[in-house]
C-alpha cells in the first residue's frame, strides 16, 4: 500500500495501543482522515483517569469525530459488541469506509460480515514497515506482546506463519 487512503473508521484498540506504545504519529502518515464515533472519543478519554496526557490523542488533527446516524444498526450490533465497537462499525458502514481499524476478535468478525475491510494494530504496524515508517522490529515486538497480553487477534505467530500481507489483508 502506498499513498494516504482517505474514510477510515476506528474502534478505540487501535488508537489506544498506537498511543501506549508510542506510535500514534504513524496514522496520519498512513491515513489523511481517521473517523471516530463519539463513543470511542470518550474511552479514549477515559485514559485520563488513569494519569496519561491524552492531549495528542485530542489534539490529532487527523481525527474527526462523527456520530453514526443510522441508530437501528448500533442497537442491533450492539447486541454481540460493546459501544464503541458498533459506532465504530456502524459509521464505517454509513461512510463506506476504506478500511476500518479494529483488534477485537468479535468486532472483526462482524465488519467483514457487513463488508468492511479490516485492519488492527499488527496490521497497521505491517503497512507501516512496508511503506518504511517503522525501520525498527522492536516496535512490531512490542505491539504483538502487547496484543498477546490482551488476547487478542492477530498473533504475530501466525503472522510469520501466514506470511504477513495475506493475514492483514481482508
Amino acid at each position: 500500500m502506498t499513498g494516504c487512503l482517505y474514510d477510515h473508521s476506528s474502534d478505540t484498540s487501535v488508537i489506544c495501543n498506537l498511543f501506549f506504545i508510542s506510535q500514534l504519529e504513524l496514522l496520519p502518515k498512513l491515513f489523511e482522515t481517521v473517523i471516530i464515533p463519539p463513543k470511542v472519543l470518550a474511552e479514549l478519554i477515559e485514559l485520563e483517569k488513569f494519569g496519561y496526557d491524552i492531549n495528542p490523542i485530542k489534539n490529532a488533527a487527523f481525527l474527526r469525530v462523527e456520530s453514526p446516524t443510522d441508530k437501528n444498526l448500533v442497537t442491533k450490533l450492539m447486541v454481540e459488541l460493546d459501544e464503541g465497537e458498533a459506532e465504530a462499525i456502524a459509521l464505517a458502514v454509513e461512510l463506506n469506509a476504506d478500511l476500518i481499524l479494529i483488534d477485537e476478535t468479535k468486532g472483526r468478525k462482524i465488519a467483514k460480515n457487513v463488508g468492511l475491510e479490516i485492519t488492527g494494530l499488527l496490521g497497521m504496524l505491517l503497512r507501516a514497515k512496508q511503506n518504511g515508517f517503522i525501520h525498527k522490529h522492536q516496535v512490531i515486538l512490542r505491539a504483538s506482546k502487547r496484543q498477546k497480553m490482551k488476547k487478542t487477534e492477530p498473533k504475530w505467530p501466525k503472522l510469520i506463519k501466514k506470511g504477513a500481507k495475506s493475514y492483514f489483508c481482508a
